[in-house]
């Protein structure tokens, strides 16, 4: 009996000795969440370069100017070197993220890479919009939750941020 309870209580001090020591499941749990929020920091700043890049291209539109096309909107003509030239300088993309047209919309994307946890991102990224319901991820072409169709060359999984030029 007595070799049953020492074993018994030196197996339950190694389980709470994982829980306090470094590299324990909680530190990996908060680590994973703190890159995740960084990935998704990098993503809006991403996002907000491509809503100046719009924006910038909205007004070049509005008032005529020549060099761009008068049957296209100032969304379907958005390139992603537009985009980049917003991006602060020495920015490193944390995701390989991309802009997508459709309609009168932009939409901002990091197609899912493997093994990663584009569900978790997705989740960052709309709790630091306040919930916003332009951001989300790409299901069955649709923004989930909102439901805002998508365009077909999102990838399914993809984490999808969608803008419109500001009127």
């Amino acid at each position: 009996m007595y070799p049953l309870a020492l074993c018994l209580t030196l197996v339950s001090l190694l389980a709470l000795s994982s829980l306090v020591l470094p590299g324990s499941l909680a530190d990996r749990a908060q680590i994973h969440r703190a890159r995740c929020e960084a990935v998704a920091d990098n993503f809006l700043l991403f996002c907000s370069a491509a809503r100046l890049a719009l924006d910038k291209q909205a007004a070049a539109h509005a008032t005529g100017s020549p060099d761009h096309s008068a049957d296209l909107s100032p969304a379907a003509s958005l390139t992603l070197a537009q985009v980049e030239q917003h991006l602060p300088p020495g920015y490193v993309a944390l995701g390989s993220w991309q802009i997508a047209s459709s309609e009168d919309r932009v939409c901002v994307y990091g197609p899912p890479a493997a093994g990663s946890r584009h569900e978790l991102l997705a989740f960052h990224v709309r709790r630091k919009l306040d919930n916003a319901r332009t951001a989300g991820q790409c299901r069955s072409s649709h923004l989930h939750p909102a439901g805002i169709a998508l365009p077909d060359a999102i990838p399914e999984g993809s984490v999808v941020c969608v803008l419109a030029p500001r009127q």
